[in-house]
């Protein structure tokens, strides 16, 4: 319990992590009885834990910073979960079943498998014993979705990162049900991280390449004007994020003025520390967005 109020002192979501481990028992155990009372039991003291913290946050944000809050991550941003969101929480689940791999339609052959394989087991579960199967399932799907509840309360900003206790979560329940048909568990993992690099693959093709161009474009207009020390950047207008993924790092970062802005500052840092910069370069100045809605920004060296 420490290390989980750690865990919310330096990076909230990942305590969720907390939600996934407790699942790990009660998807692998045969009896389940006990396996749930004990899940419910620290589930139970780890969400009253959470509930305190966010309390004590938001009343000590209130009192002391109220004018550094941020709409995004501060208490006002706390919202019981709507429709819209409960939808986006389903559809989040589909990346991360294609092992992260972001590219990925809202329903394919992998997502339809893994369904497929839970079902059954949930079918062979309750046939063996109804009331036992039952109680088993719901507290994993309890489990589930507590795996996802920062997510799903933070209402002003839909990005928030949860993909780490999910992932676990979602990884061990598809290994152990997957290994319920096909009692080869080393020829499950063995599959699993092959096709896991290609996914990993694609996604740094699709993603962490293009953003690395912007940088490397932005850098190359900065060295090729060494006179000039006012820049115009313009995104790529209309660029859609690259599936519904509501992760940031699934976006290509040429769709958003802020990004670019900081890509700028990052081409910019490089080029200093490579010494690579004109004399007359000493402050440059960044401007973002289209014509209508220029930003500018200069920071001092």
């Amino acid at each position: 319990m420490l290390l989980f109020v750690v865990a919310l002192l330096i990076y909230q979501q990942q305590a969720l992590v907390a939600f996934a481990l407790l699942a790990i028992p009660i998807i692998n155990g045969r009896k389940s009885d006990g396996y749930v009372r004990f899940a419910f039991l620290y589930s139970s003291l780890t969400a009253v834990t959470t509930a305190l913290y966010y309390v004590a946050w938001a009343h000590i944000y209130r009192t002391y910073w109220p004018g550094n809050i941020d709409y995004r991550y501060g208490p006002d941003a706390v919202r019981l979960p709507s429709i819209d969101q409960v939808t986006e929480f389903l559809q989040r689940l589909t990346p991360l079943a294609n092992f992260w791999r972001v590219h990925s339609p809202i329903f394919d052959w992998i997502v339809a498998l893994l369904l497929i394989v839970i079902a059954y087991k949930i079918v062979i579960d309750i046939r063996a014993n109804a009331k036992d199967g039952a109680r088993k399932w719901l507290m994993i799907i309890a489990l589930l979705i507590a795996c996802d509840i920062f997510r799903l309360a933070a209402h002003a900003y839909p990005s928030y990162v949860t993909a780490p206790a999910l992932t676990v979560f979602l990884f061990y329940l598809s290994f152990v049900c997957v290994s319920s048909i096909i009692r080869a568990p080393l020829l499950i993992a063995g599959s699993a991280a092959i096709f896991g690099c290609f996914c990993a693959f694609a996604n740094v093709r699709g993603i962490a390449v293009p953003n690395w161009g912007y940088t490397r474009q932005i850098e190359s207009a900065i060295r090729s004007n060494p006179q000039k020390a006012d820049f115009y950047i313009v995104g790529i207008a209309g660029q859609p994020v690259t599936n519904p993924a509501f992760w940031e790092f699934a976006w290509r970062n040429g769709d958003g003025d802020s990004y670019l802005y900081l890509n700028s500052l990052n081409a910019e840092d490089e080029l200093r520390q490579k010494k690579l910069l004109s004399p007359d370069q000493k402050n440059i100045r960044f401007s973002i967005g289209p014509p209508e809605m220029v930003v500018t920004s200069s920071v001092p060296h």
